[in-house]
């Protein structure tokens, strides 16, 4: 299996808090910023593990950002 809950609190991190900061959630209006940072920083202190719907944001978040490139670029 995938260790993506280790790779979201290590090697992605940085790139996850990019696509899950608050004011990249709120710009695109998908998501509720404080709901999503809840679940983030729950994910981050091990409280719990939401690799799964955090991937699912993060993979949304990243075909938006690459939509509205190609858009721009169009």
């Amino acid at each position: 299996s995938v260790p993506l809950a280790d790779w979201l609190r290590g090697p992605l991190r940085g790139w996850a808090d990019d696509l899950l900061a608050p004011q990249a959630l709120a710009a695109d209006g998908l998501f509720d910023p404080a709901a999503v940072r809840a679940l983030w920083e729950a994910h981050l202190s091990g409280r719990a593990s939401h690799q799964t719907v955090l991937w699912n944001i993060l993979m949304m978040q990243t075909w938006r950002s690459g939509r509205q490139v190609t858009r721009a670029c169009a």
